[in-house]
């Protein structure tokens, strides 16, 4: 953990090589931000199968709640990843949540 699902819009699908690279930018804001170890992180891309309704990219956080996660670590995150999505993608304004959940109920394998 942390998972990070990205979903976005059919018509705005970057190119791979943009995808790649935001992918390990992504990755390395999980790291230093979020404190979180390389082999614990999983992004998973997403593409709608018609143009979606709202945004054109969502990304959703799922992570294990911890104190040095507080509100301020966790809106730096979210001006990070936003930033990654404008400069990266070339898309503005993505929609992002994130979801704390508490290790006691997080049952997990492999």
């Amino acid at each position: 953990m942390p998972i990070l699902n990205v979903i976005i819009s059919s018509e705005k699908l970057p190119s791979k090589a943009a995808m790649a690279e935001f992918v390990a930018r992504a990755a390395q804001i999980c790291q230093t931000t979020l404190n979180a170890d390389a082999d614990k992180i999983q992004i998973q891309l997403l593409s709608t199968m018609t143009s979606s309704h709202g945004r054109d990219i969502y990304l959703e956080l799922r992570y294990r709640e911890s104190a040095k996660r507080d509100a301020s670590v966790m809106s730096r995150y979210m001006e990070q990843m936003e930033e990654a999505v404008v400069s990266l993608l070339g898309l503005s304004h993505p929609r992002i949540r994130c979801f704390p959940q508490k290790s006691e109920q997080l049952f997990a394998r492999n």
